[in-house]
């Protein structure tokens, strides 16, 4: 009996090419050593010697001859002298149990005294034998960490872009029959080696599992270093390996240049590099985006660059509010505020929860209006019918103020229903917490596709946030962060991997503002109409006037900012005005028209909206105020309507008239309802 396990640790013997046992092989021979198997197997053996009536004189020439090659085999695998003693005193006790065994029944049922005396003695002679093992086993451990250090040294001593020393990493990683298919290809920053996977070999997946034991097998520079990809349409058996040479972390990252054509709000949205010097973008369509961060941690500068990314598409529409006094607006309006441009990146900005309210209803109507229209799919935003984000700085503010559960309440309904009319939001606050945001919480974070961590306090607020536990996120660790714009992003297929988000400078956004401008898309017809009043009178209020003065103001051009304080109205920044009777189709974008029906549900959705608005903060509406209202509104559209034919036209989005309202126990419609049939 034999063990491989107390092999010399390498750095004390010469370095050879010869093919040495895995750890694995190293293991499973060693175990054959063990007393706790062979004392049985012995055992046994001597039982069946003696039924068979075997002379003695053959166990004892079998265990001369197989202690003889057991010593060989000890001596040339480099067994230290315990184990080359252990060796030969192991065989020598085997031999003479062998011996003695098969002279004397060792094992008898009819004498069971006899048979225990037998097996107690077995185990005091096996017991020094045991402790023995227990020490080699203990020596094994240390031995196995000097040649794994060996071998790593021996590896990392030499060039990394030699092909055979990742595979030696890899294997020493526990990654196992992966083989270099071509040559590393090396620059100052990274290494990048294509690999092959071998039948039998570690999975993809299982070796991600490994990626701490890789990193430290390929002496990485720094946690998250290295990392695996395989490459679309090469087969599952295709990886690579990119090894960063230093992290990026503390770089700035700057801005690119201005595109010279339009992007589109499908196209993936690049926001950060990560710490290895790979981009991160994801697609933000669809897409509820939530930004975290402490004081300080960089959340404005994100905002910035996501709004820039926005402002550079045709088909993405942006309205936002900050209840910061405008600090993250005012950049963005400036070109329009000078009246450089009808063509503002925000086409609706505020700065309280009033404004919130208003474009929280006017975006349930436009939802409404756009469901109504294409019933059953999903709106593909183009610059002829664009997406809508909303964008709130600071949602505590709102969210967490009693005052405006009923606005929370709305827009978390808007965000969790209004996906596929191409209606969403981004929203940053300081913590993702219940104790901050209010009850809201939970529920806006499990509505958030994106979410990006950047510095907090607690790993339970990392927890809070991602629903991720720290071990998972590996060596990131939100808490440590320590350059701005550091952050984490969690959504489908991103990496777990740090980032420091680009840095777009304050002083050039008003060019690049001025330079998206001719591509800002415009609100289409049945949008603009279901948005209402509020939406028309937008830039005619005191809250937005005030934001656009700032701004000429900042901008250092007193006679723009005069003119916001006039009673003139606002710049147009909308299309021309199309107005169509109730019989006529509304173009929602070209070569798309509405059948009979279709055109009854989408004006019942307008003129819905129309009448949430009218209500305000009461809790109905009276027909006849109804038919007046709708009647002001747009006289083409609504002049002819009575009381039956609006009923008739509000029933094909599920409303119906209420009874007994007011004192006079009148008809009307419901704000109740009418917030269902927008929900529908």
């Amino acid at each position: 009996m034999t063990t491989t396990e107390l092999v010399k640790p390498r750095q004390q013997r010469p370095r050879t090419n010869a093919p040495r046992p895995s750890a694995d092989e190293q293991w499973d021979f060693g175990g054959w050593s063990s007393p706790f198997l062979g004392a049985p197997i012995v055992y046994t053996i001597g039982v069946f010697l003696y039924v068979l009536e075997v002379d003695w004189y053959w166990p004892a020439l079998a265990g001369l001859g197989f202690a003889a090659p057991f010593y060989a085999s000890a001596r040339a695998r480099g067994l230290r002298q315990l184990g080359v003693i252990y060796t030969l005193v192991a065989s020598g006790v085997a031999t003479v149990w062998l011996i003695y065994a098969s002279q004397v029944l060792t094992f008898n049922v009819l004498e069971l005294l006899g048979t225990l005396h037998h097996m107690i003695a077995g185990i005091v002679i096996s017991v020094p034998l045991l402790v023995v093992w227990l020490i080699m086993v203990r020596d094994a451990g240390r031995a196995r960490v000097a040649t794994y250090l060996a071998g790593h040294e021996q590896a990392t001593s030499k060039n990394d872009d030699e092909p055979q020393v990742w595979e030696q990493i890899t294997k020493a990683a526990g990654i196992k029959k992966w083989l270099v298919t071509a040559e590393p290809e090396v620059t100052k920053d990274a290494i990048t080696v294509p690999m092959q996977i071998q039948p039998g070999g570690t999975t993809y997946r299982e070796a991600i599992a490994r990626i701490d034991a890789l990193e430290l097998a390929a002496n990485a520079a720094f946690p998250g270093a290295i990392r695996l990809e395989q490459p679309r349409g090469q087969g599952v058996a295709t990886v690579l390996i990119r090894q960063a040479l230093r992290s990026t972390l503390a770089d700035e990252v700057p801005a690119p240049p201005v595109p010279d054509e339009p992007r589109s709000i499908l196209e993936p949205l690049v926001d950060s590099r990560f710490d290895d010097g790979a981009i991160s973008g994801r697609i933000h369509a669809y897409q509820t985006c939530v930004t975290i961060g402490k004081r300080n941690s960089g959340k404005t500068g994100l905002q910035h660059v996501r709004i820039d990314a926005y402002a550079s598409m045709d088909d993405c529409m942006l309205w936002g509010v900050d209840f910061k006094e405008g600090r993250l607006l005012i950049p963005w309006l400036t070109p329009f505020a000078l009246g450089l441009t009808d063509r503002p990146v925000f086409d609706w900005a505020g700065t309280s929860p009033v404004t919130v309210a208003k474009m929280v209803e006017a975006l349930h109507a436009i939802g409404g209006a756009r469901g109504a229209a294409i019933p059953g799919e999903k709106v593909i935003p183009t610059a002829a019918l664009p997406a809508l984000r909303l964008n709130l700085d600071e949602i505590a503010t709102l969210a967490a103020d009693p005052t405006h559960q009923r606005t929370t309440q709305r827009f978390l309904r808007l965000v969790s229903k209004r996906r596929t009319e191409g209606i969403d939001a981004d929203v940053a606050t300081q913590r993702g917490t219940i104790s901050f945001l209010g009850p809201g919480a939970r529920d806006l974070l499990s509505q958030a596709g994106i979410v990006d961590l950047l510095k907090v306090d607690s790993a339970a607020e990392v927890f809070n946030a991602l629903s991720v536990p720290a071990e998972k996120l590996g060596s990131v660790d939100p808490t440590t962060f320590e350059h701005p714009g550091t952050k984490l992003s969690i959504a489908d297929g991103d990496r777990l991997a740090a980032a420091r988000t680009i840095r777009l400078r304050i002083e050039d956004i008003p060019d690049r503002a001025l330079h998206y401008a001719p591509w800002r898309p415009r609100l289409d017809a049945l949008s603009t109409e279901a948005a209402g009043a509020a939406y028309a009178k937008r830039w005619d209020t005191d809250e937005a006037r005030s934001l656009l003065y700032q701004a000429a103001k900042q901008a250092g051009d007193d006679t723009a900012a005069r003119r916001w304080l006039s009673d003139q109205p606002a710049l147009n920044t909308d299309q021309e005005e199309t107005t169509t009777t109730s019989q006529a189709p509304v173009v929602v974008s070209p070569g798309i028209t509405f059948d009979d029906t279709t055109q009854t549900r989408v004006n019942a959705r307008i003129a819905a909206a129309a009448l949430r608005t009218a209500i305000g903060d009461e809790d109905f509406i009276l027909t006849k105020d109804a038919i007046d209202t709708l009647a002001n509104a747009n006289p083409t559209r609504w002049g002819s309507l009575d009381a039956r034919s609006l009923a008739t036209m509000m029933k094909e989005i599920g409303v119906e008239p209420a009874v007994n309202l007011g004192p006079k126990n009148q008809r009307g419609y419901t704000k109740t309802a009418l917030d269902d049939a927008f929900d529908m």
